[in-house]
């Protein structure tokens, strides 16, 4: 028993110490808000006279986004980076990045959208 006492006696106290430190400290937990949301293509310009837009597709159609937010503070939407389309006469896949938040941390980083042009009818 008197082998080692004064690392016993400290040990014994450093353990009271941490347990009134820790029954007295309040919480600050921040829960991860979870959440799958839609991303939107952010497409600009316009297709060449004579043409327009049929149909887009976005693959993955969402993504999983996840921080450290109240409840209710992450978007229903992801949007991409934009994409230009100033007098295109043909259809484009395109890889492109999504617009990034502080804070928010997304399933993917890019994704690809087919955007489909042919002539007015």
């Amino acid at each position: 028993m008197r082998e080692n006492l004064i690392l016993k006696i400290t040990s014994v106290f450093l353990a009271i110490l941490l347990w009134f430190y820790v029954s007295n400290e309040k919480s600050t937990f921040i829960p991860v808000y979870r959440k799958v949301v839609k991303v939107t293509p952010v497409i600009t310009g316009k297709p060449a006279p004579g043409y327009q837009i049929t149909r887009t597709e976005i693959t993955p159609p969402t993504v999983r986004v996840s921080g450290w937010f109240p409840q209710g503070a992450l978007r229903d939407t992801v949007l991409t980076e934009e994409i230009n389309i100033n007098a295109a006469r043909k259809s484009r896949k395109v890889t492109i990045p999504l617009v990034r938040e502080d804070g928010i941390y997304y399933s993917t980083d890019k994704v690809e959208v087919f955007i489909e042009i042919d002539k007015k009818k």
